[in-house]
């Protein structure tokens, strides 16, 4: 997979750590504003990537590049997106995957017309322990309850408190607690218990009216789930499910598991690691290379509508604020 990649923030920066770990994907060109130059240049230098481009649509032309990664703040998503399946580029988008439901629903319609990829870049889909943990929950027994949290306090908050406001802190850009932490919980508790009866969404708001902190409480028929994350405080992650016959509980926030246990119904705890010794968003972009290379639409596909449900989770949680 030949990978154009849009943008040059800490994000790009860490996929492109990722990459270099993922056999068959190659990133051959960035693309960024022309304010960010030098920031470009650094980062094909760093990471081995064969050019630099200020212009979209340049990039979007070049015939050695097959997939594009949209990395830029949260509500370009959608725009870069769409041209780049327009372009016939399939598309890996960061999460969240849009700002709202409507933009998913209709990226995903079209890379569905023109039989392209179209990827949520959301890493914890794709990590062993992740899976592990998914494929062991129907183990023990139907699940009551889901409780995650993510709770680390933004480098950029000082900043916001000061009157500085990045993207990530910008209503306007879509961003907020919500769907920059948040959604990794919403993820695991929707690809658990699938789409809620209701939800809700309880937030602390900073000065300009985003959600530095929050709650969100899904409600299921005979099970429920909360999902806390905060951008203004850190704190220690965790997922807790608990079953009729059993429970489990994972370490760390939910976008980076490296532990986990399991208590079965006969009473014993199993431990399970992350043995891979792979950097977390490595996994994600091993599956999109094969899904690719193996023309796996149906798998791709799969993975698409469980993000349509998780923004559909988000838009009913936006209400909220």
């Amino acid at each position: 997979m030949r990978l154009g990649i849009a943008g040059s923030g800490m994000i790009v920066e860490d996929c492109l750590g990722a990459v270099a770990e993922a056999d068959g994907v190659t990133p051959v060109a960035i693309c960024a504003r022309e304010k960010s130059r030098d920031r470009a240049e650094a980062l094909a230098a760093r990471h081995g990537v064969g050019s630099t481009v200020y212009d979209y649509d340049e990039l979007l032309g070049r015939r050695d590049v097959d997939a594009v990664y949209v990395g830029l703040v949260n509500d370009l998503h959608y725009d870069y997106a769409k041209r780049a399946l327009e372009a016939g580029k399939h598309a890996i988008v960061e999460k969240p995957f849009t700002a709202t439901l409507a933009e998913a629903e209709e990226l995903a319609s079209i890379a569905r017309s023109r039989g392209l990829f179209l990827f949520e870049a959301a890493p914890t889909l794709h990590m062993p322990l992740f899976r592990s943990v998914v494929e062991r929950a129907a183990g023990i027994g139907r699940i009551g309850l889901v409780q995650c949290s993510y709770c680390q306090r933004s480098s950029r908050y000082a900043r916001y408190l000061s009157g500085d406001v990045a993207p990530a802190f910008d209503p306007a850009h879509a961003g907020g607690a919500l769907r920059d932490l948040n959604v990794y919980n919403i993820h695991l508790a929707v690809r658990l218990l699938g789409l809620p009866r209701t939800a809700y969404y309880a937030a602390r708001r900073g000065w300009n009216g985003v959600d530095t902190s929050g709650s969100a409480l899904l409600g299921y028929d005979g099970a429920s789930a909360s999902c806390a994350a905060a951008k203004d405080a850190d704190g220690p992650g965790f997922s807790l499910i608990v079953g009729e016959s059993g429970w489990i509980r994972a370490d760390g926030s939910p976008n980076s598991l490296a532990r986990a246990e399991i208590a079965t119904p006969g009473g014993g705890v199993v431990e399970l690691r992350d043995e891979s010794g792979l950097p977390r968003l490595t996994h994600e972009w091993m599956a999109f290379e094969r899904m690719i290379r193996e023309g796996r639409l149906d798998e791709c596909y799969g993975l698409l509508e469980h993000s349509l449900r998780v923004m559909k989770v988000l838009d009913i949680l936006s209400r909220d604020l």
